[in-house]
């Protein structure tokens, strides 16, 4: 929808497509998600007061805008996506107050994070990307994305049938991507890990490969693919490691 002239009587809204909201601050984005729909475009920098927990098939589109929490004491995550959401082009600005802040936490299957943004502020304190312990966390997509000054850039507690493809994380603390698999409940299972690269990866230079390598898997793993990423890592440390 473009290129329209269009003068309405009465301060009405000049064009209603349903379905797809047009929100430029918190109240339009939580009304677009309280209605359902199933576009969301972003059309400013939206400072959110609290977490936004995002819980089936929408698309919002950040069209190169950031969101971020502005009460960060008490947030520990800008997003929770879960149930088929997927974020696209969207700026974040993490929090970093806590031991598991990250700026987006995924909570259920089948969710998109691409070429979004994150942007740890320099504190190397926060994740990009993290999940729960959860049975539901499959069908994850992450792609295209730029990370930057992050404790790790993603850290996966519970993860199957996922790819994590063309994603640049510069700057990390611990691991670039962590996909933990500590627990037999929850393994890791028919992931594919390619195309990304990784610079500056194990600033801390942690003792323990698990939380100092470039990419980790651990032990609770099947079906793993873990190939053609570009990786350097700081302070010798490993590059990938596959328990």
């Amino acid at each position: 929808v473009e290129n329209n002239t269009i003068t309405m009587l009465n301060g009405k809204k000049d064009v209603l497509i349903e379905g797809r909201a047009e929100v430029t601050n918190e109240a339009e984005l939580l009304a677009a998600l309280e209605a359902g729909d199933v576009t969301i475009n972003l059309n400013g920098d939206i400072d959110l007061s609290k977490a936004v927990a995002v819980d089936y098939a929408v698309t919002i589109n950040g069209n190169g805008h950031q969101l971020s929490v502005t009460e960060t004491e008490h947030e520990d995550y800008v997003m929770v996506l879960s149930n088929g959401a997927k974020v696209d082009n969207v700026k974040f600005a993490a929090p970093g107050n806590s031991r598991d802040d990250a700026a987006i936490q995924i909570a259920g299957k089948d969710v998109t994070v691409s070429n979004c943004t994150f942007d740890g502020q320099g504190e190397e304190q926060a994740i990009a990307i993290m999940t729960q312990y959860s049975e539901e966390t499959s069908g994850i997509t992450i792609t295209g994305n730029t990370i930057k000054d992050m404790k790790y850039g993603m850290y996966f507690n519970s993860l199957k049938d996922s790819k994590i493809t063309g994603n640049t994380i510069t700057n990390t603390k611990y691991n670039g991507i962590n996909i933990a698999a500590d627990n037999e409940k929850y393994p890791a299972s028919n992931i594919e890990i390619t195309g990304n690269t990784l610079s500056e990866i194990s600033s801390a230079a942690y003792d323990d490969a698990a939380y100092s390598s470039g990419i980790r898997v651990g032990r609770n793993n099947s079906g793993i693919t873990v190939e053609n990423n570009t990786i350097t890592m700081l302070n010798g440390k490993k590059d990938v490691l596959i328990e």
